[in-house]
């Protein structure tokens, strides 16, 4: 079965997404998976990948170093 590019929305050019994973387990595969196949880029998304110190995702995120914050 051959898959069928989307080719993304014009206009948008890299916008920046910052998302913070507390920690690598299959509950986070989707976003690792979509980093890996280039999906993000597709949708003219910037996407980077962040584990934050111990506890440090709540700060991250609540100063604005991080656009999404993921936990267990």
């Amino acid at each position: 079965m051959r898959r069928r590019r989307y080719r993304g929305r014009e206009g948008l050019a890299n916008e920046p997404l910052r998302i913070l994973t507390a920690f690598h387990g299959s509950f986070h595969a989707p976003v690792y998976l979509a980093q890996r196949l280039g999906l993000s880029t597709e949708e003219g998304l910037a996407v980077t990948i962040a584990m934050p110190e111990l506890g440090g995702s709540v700060d991250a995120f609540a100063s604005g170093d991080a656009d999404i914050a993921l936990s267990g």
